[in-house]
């Protein structure tokens, strides 16, 4: 009889700690914060340009060089006298595009909030804007300028973000890892290089992004974009940093891989323009090339996922049981 009275306490041991290991995940499960208001911003710092810098423009919102009388938003067609420029802002057209600024509101979450993306969210459950936040702005304004005018080498961009549950309002605020995008910047050749071809190998004035001669090339490496870990209230969680364009019409509102997506590697030989010539072939170096006479904007964005919580789940939970379990029964039997 006490033998199989052991017995029972043993299993209900067992029960119990599965129970707790359940209960546990299942409160973990409730903790992780499932929408997030937010702010973020960016600047530039740093702006080294060649020669003297003469006639340049360096603040936390705009990188410009060229003629001292152009603008950089109405070129003109003798070349000679216009302005280039990189600004931030905080959409894609018009004076959004001038000026940096704060985007969304940890104070009003009724404008600025994106909710988690979870292990088991569908790919195309991931709609703009409820899972992909916008953020800054970057735009080139890539005009004609002459050759002997001083222009931008590099750069850095700081890109903050702030976080809190937005379903909380005593939660506290998160200041996510600060990113520092140290990139490099070429004014290329529009005629393309000694053999007449621009950085990527194909031939200048023919169509696609070297349509008006060779693009210029911005460019970055040795930086996370996807996958920056933090912590909030004692969950892990990540932080992707997207390129994001508009929907297009047959996606609705659903954010698809072509519209939303990391920032995109360089070819070999644009790393090379940029000093770069190590490091695996087709992944040296992330970043974007703009047309020439064109005026473009890379449309920053964020996305929020939740990682796996650091409380043991089920499974291991189960497997501790089972081993004491295990270390009863040895003990009972050598009795």
């Amino acid at each position: 009889m006490a033998n199989f009275i052991s017995k029972q306490r043993i299993a209900a041991l067992g029960s119990a700690l599965f129970f707790l290991a359940y209960i546990n995940t299942a409160h973990a499960d409730l903790m992780r914060v499932t929408d997030w208001s937010y702010e973020t911003t960016a600047t530039f710092e740093g702006a080294i340009f060649e020669g003297s810098g003469e006639n340049t423009i360096a603040t936390s919102s705009e990188l410009s060089w060229g003629n001292a009388a152009g603008n950089f938003q109405s070129p003109v067609a003798d070349f000679w006298k216009n302005r280039s420029a990189l600004t931030i802002g905080t959409g894609s057209v018009g004076d959004s595009r001038l000026g940096g600024g704060v985007i969304g509101s940890i104070a009003d979450d009724s404008t600025s909030t994106i909710s988690t993306i979870f292990n088991d969210t569908p790919l195309g459950d991931i709609t703009y804007p409820e899972f992909v936040a916008l953020g800054s702005s970057f735009t080139h304004w890539n005009n004609p300028i002459s050759s002997g005018d001083d222009h931008l080498l590099k750069a850095t961009v700081k890109d903050e973000l702030t976080l809190r549950n937005a379903n909380d309002n005593s939660s506290t605020e998160k200041a996510a890892p600060t990113l520092f995008f140290n990139f490099e910047f070429r004014e290329t050749s529009n005629s393309g290089g000694s053999n007449g071809l621009c950085e990527d190998g194909t031939a200048p004035n023919i169509g696609g992004i070297h349509n008006n001669g060779c693009g210029d090339i911005f460019g970055f490496r040795n930086l996370s974009t996807t996958g920056i870990a933090f912590e909030y209230e004692g969950l892990n969680y990540l932080v992707d940093v997207l390129i994001v364009g508009t929907p297009s019409p047959d996606d609705g509102d659903h954010i698809s891989a072509f519209s939303a997506s990391p920032i995109g590697y360089l070819s070999d030989g644009e790393c090379s323009a940029l000093g770069w010539n190590d490091g695996t072939s087709g992944q040296r170096c992330q970043g974007f090339v703009t047309p020439e006479k064109e005026h473009t904007t890379v449309q920053f964005g964020f996305a929020v996922r939740s990682l796996t919580s650091s409380i043991p789940e089920p499974a291991p939970l189960m497997l501790m049981a089972l081993c004491v379990l295990a270390l009863a029964v040895k003990r009972r039997s050598n009795i």
